[in-house]
């Protein structure tokens, strides 16, 4: 990937943001304040019920784990199959990057200007209040990684099916519904029934927001071998079948644009 690349995306995206700035304020306010909020009021209805649940920790965690989901969820299949039924694939074959690390990089340099405007501020102020341990965001850098190549490679994979099917919008809202029911966006995956959340373990979807923000919450016993070593065998699994599925579908791709 050519450093020109990057640079070309930055600049775009410089010029959308000061010509766009409403958009992009709205952007940030439908993909984090209104779902914190909702997400407040719902867990803050269960506290009323449930009294051992702590309402602070709980904002702090709604907070937080939003703000992860944020960054991990990626909607970058409807681009991919976008370009694949209307052959706009093509002239990005022809170009001399990588076509799917453009995909990738297209969408997270998008985040970067999002984080570094909305979310680094948040965070640092998040911290200062909370005296934040800096080896526990240390820690949860790595599962910070394992979230975002959980999030996109699913979505990538959705995207590629477009190889074979004619429309994605039902795998895409199967992908999103999994994701917001058990990534641990809307609440955290604890208050399951045991056996639930156990079972949840072994699965890729509490990689994208809750390991992440249990971690950075001090919560220690997610900080462990097991969790990390699991993450990444989800990771190398993905990626594994990102790379087949493209290779596969881009045989069929080529046979048809002949």
């Amino acid at each position: 990937m050519r450093p020109g690349y990057i640079r070309s995306q930055t600049r775009v995206l410089l010029i959308s943001i000061f010509k766009y700035r409403s958009r992009f304020a709205i952007t940030f306010i439908g993909q984090l304040v209104l779902p914190v909020i909702f997400n407040s009021i719902f867990l803050f209805a269960l506290s009323e019920t449930e009294t051992s649940i702590d309402r602070l920790a709980l904002l702090q965690y709604v907070l937080l784990s939003n703000m992860l989901f944020t960054i991990s969820f990626s909607n970058v299949e409807n681009e991919l199959s976008s370009d694949i039924r209307t052959s706009r694939l093509n002239y990005k074959l022809l170009a001399p990057q990588n076509t799917l690390l453009q995909y990738f990089l297209k969408s997270i340099i998008n985040k970067f200007f999002l984080i570094t405007i909305f979310y680094f501020p948040f965070l640092i102020i998040f911290s200062l209040i909370r005296r934040q341990n800096l080896s526990t965001l240390v820690q949860a850098v790595p599962l910070l990684l394992i979230s975002v190549i959980v999030g996109y490679c699913l979505s990538i994979i959705i995207g590629i099916a477009a190889f074979w099917l004619t429309e994605i919008w039902g795998l895409s809202a199967v992908k999103n519904l999994a994701l917001s029911l058990f990534s641990g966006a809307l609440f955290p995956l604890s208050l399951l029934p045991e056996n639930i959340y156990r079972s949840l373990a072994f699965l890729p979807f509490p990689y994208v927001s809750y390991y992440p923000a249990s971690t950075v919450l001090d919560d220690t016993t997610f900080v462990s071998l097991k969790t990390i070593g699991v993450g990444v065998l989800w990771c190398v699994l993905l990626i594994t079948v990102v790379l087949s599925m493209w290779k596969s579908g881009l045989k069929k791709f080529e046979g048809y644009s002949v």
